[in-house]
């Protein structure tokens, strides 16, 4: 993906860089992001350091919308899973 530095002169242009999308494969049904929404009717979930530990080493798309296999305790203090992920958007849009 491209990056620039915003300024006055270019921040639309890296906006519509930024806002790419990314397609990402459906979960496995073990992964983190499974994990947290099963049973979970929120829209937005958080993982706390004893879940992701208990979770043990199992899938999860949290490094360059890839899935990778893990033990996440050791990288991530914790986590928001999204039960959707949208592209961004400027608050003023809708």
């Amino acid at each position: 993906m491209q990056q620039r530095r915003a300024s006055i002169d270019n921040r639309d242009e890296v906006f519509k860089v930024m806002a790419c999308e990314v397609v990402l494969m459906a979960a496995s049904t073990d992964s983190v992001e499974a994990q947290a929404v099963r049973g979970n009717r929120s829209d937005a979930i958080y993982v706390g350091p004893a879940q992701l530990e208990a979770m043990g080493t199992v899938q999860g798309a949290f490094f360059r919308h890839s899935y990778q296999t893990l033990s996440w305790s050791t990288f991530l203090d914790g986590v928001v899973v999204f039960r959707e992920e949208h592209p961004p958007s400027r608050g003023n849009e809708k």
